[in-house]
This record gives C-alpha cells, structure tokens and sequence, in this order.
C-alpha cells in the first residue's frame, strides 16, 4: 500500500521469503561440514542484520532494496531452521521422532505466537504516536480510523481533498515505515540473544541416540550418518 502496490504484486514482491525452503539442504550440508552451532549462529546474526536494516526504510523507497532484503532474509532463515530442526531431531532415539517434532513444532508456535504479540503491539503503539500530530485536526472518528492503521488511514484519505489526503498518506507512510524498523529492531536484539545462546548452548552436532538401533557394521553409510550428524530418515 505504501509503494502503490496492489494485494497480488506485494504478494509476488514478497516471494522471497518462501525461497528459505530451498535452501535447507544445502544448509545441513554445511552443518555436517562446520558444525550446527557455526551455521545456526550465522543464520541468526545475519537474521538480526537483516531485520536491523529496516531502520533505513523510506516510503518512496524503490523496490530493488527490499528484493534483496527478502533474499538475505530467506537465506538467513534457512541457516536456522533447516539444521535446527536437524538438531533436535538427531537429539533422539527413532522411536521418540515423534516427540522430538512436536516439541520442534510447539516451540516454533509459541514463539511465533509471542513475537507477533510482541512486537505487533508495540509497532501498534508507536504507529499511533508517530501519526498523532497529522491527524490532530480531523473529526474524531476520522482521527481514531487513521491512528488504528495505515490501511485505514488510506481509507481516510480517500474521503479527503486530494491535497490533505496526499499529505495524511505521506504522514502515514512515514509513520508505518519508522514504526516497521523499531519494532523489527527489537526482534533483531531478541535474535542476537539468540545466537550467543546457541553459541553457548547448542552441540556443534546433534547428540544422535543409536542405543537403541540396530546398526549392521557394513552399514558404513548409515553408521558415518548416524555419527557425523543425526539419525537419517530412513531410521525415522
């Protein structure tokens, strides 16, 4: 909306994102070379200087810049994720695969869930002081419909004259653009205490339990997996 963008181009503008998914092989292969902690610990600082970046967001910024920061984006999160989940899925025995996701999956949703509330109301909060002053003069209910979000103040816009409706749009966009980059500030800090906890904390290898496998010593294969990196699939 800040760029003109209509619902479907913002979408195809933000496919980046989903190209994380590509990377994640590749990203395990690394970890079996370097070492999980290594790649997880990159992932994460490149994470946190990526979401760090939007402190330089403009409202007439062009698109090329966000491309590439989707792209950097993406590819820090598949340096988190893939072998993250590698990491906890190789922290246990094939029988207990079960449990080892479901813990992956709750942890991933609470945190989801409390980063959304989070930093959601935060950049709620400062998005509605940032544009304050702009809407002072507007009728109550206008005023109230502007500082709720730039989607509505876009509507409230639409109903003024096209100079003070240019004018609240340009306030909104600078105010939804400033309230982006504080609040993805704060999810940067939380990303850089996560990365000195998995400096700390997490094994440069998943600690693969294969007590309780039955593994054939010809097996060499399936035995350097097993020792090198974590249970492989066909055990789980």
């Amino acid at each position: 909306m800040i760029l003109g963008c209509f619902a479907l181009t913002a979408s195809l503008a933000a496919a980046f994102v989903r190209w994380e998914l590509r990377v994640r092989e590749p990203m395990l292969n690394l970890a079996a070379k370097f070492g999980t902690t290594r790649v997880v610990t990159a992932g994460l600082t490149g994470f946190a200087t990526m979401l760090s970046l939007t402190l330089l967001w403009t409202p007439d910024m062009p698109y090329w810049p966000l491309a590439f920061w989707f792209y950097g984006l993406a590819l820090s999160m598949g340096w988190v994720m893939g072998p993250g989940t590698a990491s906890v899925m190789g922290a246990v025995p094939a029988q207990k695969s079960g449990v080892a996701s479901a813990m992956n999956d709750v942890t991933r949703q609470v945190a989801g869930a409390l980063g959304t509330a989070i930093v959601g109301s935060l950049i709620s909060t400062v998005y509605a002081s940032k544009i304050h002053d702009a809407v002072a003069s507007l009728p109550e209910s206008s005023r109230i419909a502007a500082e709720d979000s730039v989607c509505r103040a876009d509507a409230v816009a639409s109903t003024l004259p096209a100079a003070q409706g240019a004018d609240l749009m340009h306030a909104a966009g600078i105010a939804f653009t400033d309230e982006l980059g504080i609040g993805l500030l704060v999810a940067a800090v939380a990303a850089v205490f996560g990365a000195f906890a998995v400096r700390r904390w997490l094994p440069p290898r998943p600690l693969a339990v294969a007590t309780d496998v039955a593994i054939e010593p010809s097996d060499e294969d399936t035995y350097a997996s097993i020792a090198s990196y974590g249970l492989p699939h066909s055990l789980s």
